[in-house]
């Protein structure tokens, strides 16, 4: 199993490189490109199958990480739009750039903070999809 640690640094390069990838779309605000949404949706397949990892493996360490996470990104970004400080410039960067793209299948552009329960409920599905899916290995 991976340490705890070593899931949040990779948790944190994803996001920071997806971000990357979306970046120009959303700093401007202009709709992203068919890369920028697929960067998303890998983004988010990520964020299922680490949740169905985990799911299966029954280690609730993903709800935790995943609800701070999560959480974390709206509070710092509230905290950044309220006091106009770079707080919440970077969590657009970690936070909401990476699931930017998927503004591709809209024909507006999402709230940040609906980025976030659209990621976070993706990984949820995966958890309990994972720790509740019926088992067949070895029912004959």
């Amino acid at each position: 199993m991976l340490k705890r640690s070593l899931q949040v640094l990779i948790v944190l390069a994803l996001s920071a490189f997806v971000s990357w990838v979306n970046f120009s779309a959303y700093l401007k605000g202009y709709e992203p490109d068919i890369r920028q949404m697929a960067a998303s949706l890998v983004f988010l397949v990520f964020w299922f199958g680490y949740g169905l990892w985990m799911g299966v493996k029954k280690d609730s360490f993903f709800l935790k990480f995943s609800t701070l996470y999560w959480g974390l990104g709206i509070a710092a970004f509230l905290l950044g739009k309220t006091t106009d400080s770079l707080v919440g410039v970077i969590a657009a960067c970690l936070f909401f750039g990476p699931v930017y793209g998927i503004n591709y299948f809209f024909n507006a552009n999402l709230h940040f903070s609906l980025y976030v329960f659209i990621a976070y409920g993706i990984g949820l599905a995966g958890f309990f999809l994972g720790r509740y899916g019926k088992n067949t290995k070895g029912n004959g």
